[in-house]
């Protein structure tokens, strides 16, 4: 989809420069030069009466945002609509049933020049204005007051970054806006596509998810491919406002699935119409980075300052939307490898042979079996059961120290002790009559569901009690779902993941006997 909208771009602007080449070449190539000037009307067919519009007001061309200054006259601006806030009441306590509403956007005129504009006017006339228009919009705005950034911690908290010196401020009384899709619309729609900052300048999923709390409540730039879009729900507010709320899930190649929160329905509503799971990249900016307590750990919240580029036409883009193409796409983190397919739907059977060429394959696809296979090994009588992890970054936390062993989680720093969670941390073999698959990690979730207890009760349980919950599995065979995950663009080998490990069925056992 990505490689289909950067080529459609690019056809586009082709398409669009041909027609202009073709429009200006008629003019130009004009067999009799002089009837050059004389053309009754402008390519996109407006007619041209003596230098003055069809309704007689002098014709001029839009201000480029950056040639904005105070007192410029009949200001006529036109641009792509990046960032878009809900109207928002502001009270008059001195003056109850006077209030004031106010409606925040962006608009980008060239890939470097984009400004902030807020529109001020009665709640009723605000609102309509809201629905005349949406991020992504390219729209025509006439007499905005241009006025100096104030740069207060207001507009640093609460407003998008822009490279302007000034801000523009929409009159209910003598402003006016309204949509724009003449000829040359599309130089505008481009930009959508252009990231407004440096698009080398951000932290991936992986290095805010290790960082943990040192980056709680800041504001960063991600790449990221979206992975999955929740559902939008509607949600009441302390002070009695419905909003909207909704979750995507993202990934890129150094994080599985990281949160991404959005609260407000211009960019909700622009993202469920354009964003498509598991295809579209995007390039965020100034996201707010916060640690979740309940979760216990990073999630990201879009809020009034971030800007998103949708399918940004870049290399990095390109290069994490193929990665997207050969990775698995579970949710939670790498070592959760719980099912995600209904397993009474797995029926392909494989013996070890079998599996251990899928597991060599380069080509290999997502692949999902099952097998009937000995545990060849399985200690769970033995010292390296379980690990103590940190409760901040799920990394190991060092027995010598009682610290996490993550140099940039927040709790490694100034002699910090991580809080501790104790977990499973068991490897196994599995054989059959073709070879032995070795050091396979059976994860936290499975190991419960087998033994019948988690890990703080294992670990309370008499050695004889482990010794007969060893032999109630070691050497039987079992019936084993498993996963085969290609290993992306890095090389490496592909990964095999254990979805579920119940005690076989005879029957089964002697139905497939050929391959297990």
């Amino acid at each position: 989809m990505f490689d289909r909208v950067i080529c459609n771009k690019y056809k586009r602007q082709d398409l669009c420069r041909c027609s202009l080449t073709r429009r200006e070449m008629s003019w130009a190539n004009n067999n009799n030069p002089s009837e050059f000037g004389t053309q009754s009307c402008w390519p996109d067919g407006t007619v041209i009466t003596s230098g003055r519009n069809v309704a007689g007001n002098v014709a001029s061309g839009p201000t480029a945002i950056k040639d904005l200054w105070p007192q410029t006259p009949d200001v006529t601006l036109m641009g792509l609509v990046l960032t878009k806030q809900d109207p928002r009441v502001i009270k008059n306590k001195n003056n109850p049933g006077a209030d004031r509403s106010v409606l925040s956007f962006t608009l980008r005129d060239s890939p470097i020049d984009f400004i902030n504009v807020s529109c001020w006017g009665r709640t009723f006339f605000i609102d309509d204005l809201a629905k005349k228009f949406k991020i992504g919009d390219i729209v025509k705005l006439q007499n905005p007051q241009i006025m100096p950034k104030s740069n207060t911690e207001i507009d640093e908290r609460y407003k998008p970054w822009t490279p302007s010196h000034f801000q523009l401020s929409f009159s209910e009384k003598y402003s006016s806006l309204q949509l724009y899709s003449s000829w040359d619309a599309s130089k505008y729609a481009d930009l959508a596509h252009v990231p407004v900052q440096d698009s080398k300048d951000f932290h991936t999923l992986g290095e805010i998810l290790s960082n943990g709390q040192n980056l709680h409540q800041q504001h960063v730039n991600i790449f990221a491919l979206v992975k999955n879009i929740g559902q939008a729900k509607d949600i009441s507010t302390k002070a009695g406002r419905q909003v909207k709320r909704i979750e995507l899930k993202l990934l890129d190649e150094t994080c599985p699935s990281m949160a991404l929160i959005m609260w407000d329905e211009p960019i909700i509503s622009y993202a469920q119409q354009h964003w498509v799971e598991r295809e579209t990249v995007i390039f965020v900016v100034d996201v707010l980075a916060k640690f979740d307590d309940f979760r216990r750990t990073m999630v990201l919240t879009a809020d009034s300052k971030t800007i998103f580029t949708t399918n940004p036409d870049t290399k990095e883009a390109y290069s994490l939307f193929e990665y997207g193409k050969s990775v698995d796409f579970d949710d939670g983190p790498v070592d959760s490898f719980a099912p995600t397919v209904n397993l009474s739907t797995i029926k392909d059977v494989y013996n070890v042979g079998q599996l251990q060429t899928k597991l060599s394959d380069i080509s290999c696809q997502v692949e999902y079996g099952l097998m009937y296979v000995f545990l060849s090994s399985f200690n769970i009588d033995g010292s390296n059961v379980t690990t103590y992890r940190c409760s901040s970054c799920r990394f190991r936390i060092l027995q010598e120290t009682g610290m996490c062993s993550n140099p940039s989680c927040s709790s490694s720093g100034d002699n910090a002790v991580a809080e501790p969670i104790l977990t499973f941390d068991l490897r196994v073999n599995l054989s059959d009559h073709t070879g032995t698959v070795t050091k396979i990690n059976m994860n936290e979730k499975l190991l419960q569901e087998l033994l019948g207890c988690s890990a703080e009760e294992f670990v309370q349980l008499p050695e004889f009690r482990r010794t007969e919950l060893k032999w109630s599995y070691l050497l039987e065979r079992c019936k084993v779902y498993f996963k085969v995950v290609p290993s992306g663009f890095n090389g490496a080998n592909n990964s095999l993941r254990l979805l579920a490990c119940q005690e076989a069925d005879p029957k089964d056992v002697c139905n497939n006997f050929s391959l297990a």
